[in-house]
């Protein structure tokens, strides 16, 4: 067999490389739509297929062995085969309305942005104004989605996470990013998360200290941070 295209990026990312992880992810983005598409008329999220589909890349990256004399190419698409079992099990979960899904991720990414600005959990009143929706349709919502429901399912699949959490359960997803952002931005989330080998601080003041970037900068590149998050997957 020839030898791997990607057996350099592979053997890299393998040791914890993240940018050839995400090299490689950006190489296979659209293998892992192309066959997640072949499931957009299953009774399932179709953003939970794609979270799906980004373990099990996550997993065939973990798990590959070149002396198998399989490409990658191969196993991963062998791997992404077995979205049909995912969908197969959850095909009898109640697929949530698309108009659902919207306000979901509307009201997940106003809980984020206030959060990456104010340094804490918003409000209800401060939510209800940010979204122009009135205080009963904050709290039915805010209600609704502390259910282990599939709302809940649906919400962390799409890559949306609970503001209180916001950068530890986003984690992974930034880690795609990562090799992207600016020194400036690195440092936030370094700091934000505690990643990376340095020490995770909780306040914005504490970061700036660390950092020497001034608290409005650091407010800023959080806001950033949480709306680029949302065209991550």
């Amino acid at each position: 067999m020839a030898a791997d295209p990607d057996a350099d990026l592979i053997k890299r990312a393998q040791r914890g490389d993240i940018i050839a992880r995400n090299e490689l992810l950006r190489k296979y983005k659209p293998m892992l739509s192309r066959m997640t598409m072949a499931y957009i008329r299953a009774p399932v999220p179709s953003a939970a297929i794609q979270g799906e589909s980004m373990k099990i890349f996550m997993t065939a990256l973990d798990r590959y062995n070149p002396r198998q004399n399989v490409l990658f190419k191969t196993f991963l698409e062998t791997q992404l085969r077995g979205l049909y079992r995912y969908v197969n099990a959850n095909k009898n979960v109640a697929r949530v309305p698309e108009h659902r899904i919207l306000q979901i991720r509307r009201f997940q990414q106003a809980k984020g942005l206030l959060f990456a600005t104010k340094d804490r959990e918003p409000t209800n009143d401060e939510l209800a104004d940010h979204l122009g929706w009135s205080g009963q349709q904050v709290q039915m919502m805010d209600t609704a989605l502390s259910r282990k429901d599939l709302s809940v399912t649906q919400a962390a699949e799409s890559g949306i996470a609970d503001p209180a959490t916001f950068y530890n359960r986003m984690g992974e997803t930034f880690e795609f990013m990562y090799f992207q952002m600016t020194p400036e931005e690195k440092l936030v989330y370094d700091y934000s998360l505690g990643a990376h080998g340095k020490q995770k601080l909780k306040s914005v003041a504490a970061i700036s200290r660390a950092t020497k970037i001034p608290t409005d900068r650091i407010y800023s590149i959080k806001r950033r941070l949480a709306k680029n998050v949302m065209t991550v997957v």
